[in-house]
């Protein structure tokens, strides 16, 4: 179980991830360069006995940057053949290079503070994402904290620059006494647009369609038409990693026909149609903050365009899994929550793992003008 440094935020079910190890169908040790930094590099380096001399053999450091050398089947060489950790058996958790400690976690990182979250490329994360019912909170992950709030809420220091019309006519920013925060006035701008766009999200008053519709307004952009053929002719322009991913290109490529209202309709009565909610939010969450980095951001706010690209790839990303759902509804009169864990881990892995396709994707987006017809 990873702690978590002062002034670290992220979803509440943060708390419930443990790696499931032998478990995983798609262990993250197979597939994946596995770089080592320099503190377990040097750590390794001091191991005695056979396990030691498996080290020193198994990590490359050429180009002075190390690495574990793959083995068969690109499997990590310290996968045994139960499919469980070699150095965690041997050495403990504490002695796993920085990568294979936080995988699958993510990072956001603000002036003062971070969020982290899980990447859906894990299917235990994927699990823990799409099973939640109640509407996503963002919690203070701090060590023994029972804070429950978002760094929304919790904006360290009030701003007279922001005013009424700085942010959207809804828009707040609430604050506490504490001295040693800091958060910039574009990181403020932000957080307050962003929780205005989860809070549309997640209001189950409203269908999800008609939250989506509300979210683009707020943004200044307009409704989404999705033709899952051209998006699947895109998809297949992107760098590719699994052969199993072009089986599911090929389906939306062929999608002109799917009947995704009677797929919907089964989700809303099997209870869980949530899943499109939370896959949203995720997306949102993920990927929103590129806003503040973004070439048309300055010290005031968040680049604009930006964010309404970001919020339309969080968009397009959750229509693409929807459609992919309903493929396979139609081909199998099913679809359970382990088909969807897998398709959700399948695009995260060959779409989010990949900044180059990440890039692509939001420049294609940005050049249809914020408006797809695609």
């Amino acid at each position: 179980m990873i702690s978590f440094e002062d002034k670290t935020y992220g979803p509440r079910f943060m708390r419930e991830f443990q790696c499931i190890a032998d478990r995983c169908r798609h262990s993250c040790c197979i597939g994946w360069e596995i770089d080592v930094d320099e503190v377990s590099l040097e750590r390794y380096r001091n191991v005695q006995g056979p396990l030691g001399e498996k080290l020193k053999q198994c990590i490359s450091e050429e180009f002075h940057s190390a690495h574990f050398i793959l083995g068969e089947n690109e499997r990590c060489p310290f996968l045994n053949e139960k499919n469980l950790c070699e150095l965690i058996l041997g050495l403990g958790e504490d002695s796993l290079c920085d990568i294979c400690r936080e995988h699958p976690r993510f990072r956001n990182f603000y002036t003062d503070r971070e969020e982290v979250g899980l990447g859906l490329c894990c299917e235990e994360a994927g699990r823990i994402l799409l099973t939640q019912r109640a509407p996503i909170e963002i919690v203070d992950l701090t060590e023994n904290s029972e804070h429950v709030g978002t760094p929304e809420d919790t904006a360290s220091q009030p701003d007279e620059s922001i005013t009424d019309e700085t942010l959207h006519p809804d828009g707040y920013l609430a604050s506490y006494e504490n001295s040693d925060g800091y958060l910039t006035t574009a990181e403020k701008v932000f957080l307050s647009q962003r929780s205005q766009i989860f809070s549309l999200l997640q209001d189950r008053t409203r269908n999800l369609e008609m939250r989506v519709h509300d979210i683009l307004e707020f943004c200044g952009s307009v409704p989404l038409r999705f033709d899952p053929v051209k998006w699947g002719h895109f998809l297949r322009s992107l760098e590719r990693l699994d052969p199993s991913w072009d089986e599911e290109i090929s389906l939306l490529e062929n999608a002109q026909n799917i009947d995704t209202s009677a797929f919907y309709a089964f989700m809303q009565k099997q209870g869980r149609e949530v899943e499109y909610e939370n896959l949203l939010w995720y997306f949102l969450y993920r990927h929103l903050s590129g806003a503040i980095e973004a070439d048309g951001a300055d010290e005031q706010t968040p680049d604009e365009e930006d964010l309404r690209t970001r919020v339309l790839f969080a968009m397009t990303s959750t229509k693409i899994i929807g459609y992919l759902g309903a493929c396979h509804f139609a081909a199998n009169n099913d679809f359970t929550l382990d088909d969807q864990i897998e398709l959700a881990r399948m695009y995260s892995s060959e779409i989010e793992y990949s900044d180059e396709n990440v890039e692509k994707f939001l420049e294609y987006l940005s050049e249809l003008g914020l408006y797809p017809s695609a």
